[in-house]
């Protein structure tokens, strides 16, 4: 997981590493996770529960041979193609600041609400997912 600090600065947890928030509470990276094709959703894929996506953090899945990364802004969801549109780096696993997430390996910034490439170098626009919520489900299909 890579967090933004600002000024350039980011810092990089490892697999099995936390930082500590204070009051015992942690933040740890999640990893990648396969999704699971919903029997109530045709085409829609089981990424997770509620519980898992804590706001602003964007987790990678695999949907139905596609490389997608969801995250939860404020309480609704959101899932793009999980591939930096300038050199198809990895968009998962950072943390937003406010609903724009930025490609650590040239900076460039995307609204993952729009998928609109606001800052470059990137200039092509992400692939938006639709997201359900189907009791505690979140699944994730083709738009």
């Amino acid at each position: 997981m890579i967090l933004r600090l600002g000024s350039g600065q980011a810092l990089r947890l490892g697999s099995g590493q936390a930082l500590r928030l204070g009051s015992g509470q942690a933040l740890r990276p999640f990893g990648r996770a396969q999704g699971r094709l919903s029997s109530g959703q045709a085409g829609y894929v089981k990424v997770g529960q509620l519980s898992e996506f804590p706001p602003g953090y964007v987790r990678g899945f695999r949907v139905n041979g596609d490389e997608v990364a969801v995250v939860n802004l404020d309480g609704a969801f959101h899932a793009f193609s999980n591939a930096c549109t300038h050199e198809n780096v990895d968009l998962a696993d950072t943390m937003l600041a406010g609903n724009e997430l930025t490609c650590t390996f040239h900076g460039s910034v995307f609204n993952v609400e729009t998928g609109e490439a606001v800052v470059g170098p990137a200039y092509r626009p992400l692939t938006l997912y639709s997201v359900r919520i189907e009791d505690e489900d979140v699944l994730v299909g083709k738009e």
